[in-house]
């Protein structure tokens, strides 16, 4: 009885092998319910395998848990080289993604610097919103790391819509008059502020 979850394992190591990923998740998933509790180094190496399949599936923050749990069952298991460099890839794309965001919205501004606090904040929130809808939707997922910057700058953020747009009147009121009327004060696009 105490063997039952290595069936499991090897399955789940067979399947991701053969780049089965949801079925060895499932098998990793029997192989974790079925280990002993006292086991922690066969419980560290389920959980290291079920990262790398999640991983390969695009659910990257499910993969982290997994190994993140690894870790902390057993502190050498190999998710700790896994999370490193997971979290220095996201990290590097989430620089590059911000930048170039950063740089359509001074763009569209005319402007190359924030007039407060409060926008910065609102932007960098906004920029975040959208990081975050793209690392869940998988777009990212075995693309080629060279080809990012590519990717990033197609994906557009409309910041006129935004901050322009009659339901957004809380982003309008951030930036007031620099983005919405013109030096003049004349309006923008037939949109009036309060």
């Amino acid at each position: 009885m105490q063997l039952q979850w290595k069936p499991y394992f090897k399955r789940g190591k067979t399947f991701l092998s053969q780049h089965r990923l949801c079925e060895a998740v499932k098998a990793f998933e029997q192989a974790l319910h079925s280990c002993p509790v006292e086991d922690y180094m066969s419980i560290s190496s389920i959980l290291y395998f079920c990262g790398v399949a999640l991983h390969k599936l695009g659910h990257i923050e499910s993969a982290m848990e997994c190994w993140r749990s690894s870790v902390s069952v057993f502190p050498e298991s190999p998710a700790v080289f896994m999370i490193r460099k997971t979290d220095d890839e996201i990290d590097r794309n989430w620089l590059l993604f911000k930048s170039i965001q950063l740089q359509r919205y001074f763009s569209f501004k005319g402007k190359s610097a924030f007039y407060s606090i409060e926008e910065r904040k609102k932007v960098l929130h906004i920029i975040r919103t959208y990081w975050n809808e793209l690392l869940a939707s998988n777009l990212m997922k075995d693309v080629d790391p060279g080809l990012m910057k590519s990717i990033f700058s197609e994906l557009q953020i409309d910041f006129q819509q935004i901050f322009c747009s009659s339901d957004s009147r809380e982003y309008t009121n951030i930036i007031a008059l620099s983005v919405c009327r013109t030096d003049n004060g004349a309006q923008y696009r037939g949109k009036s502020l309060p």
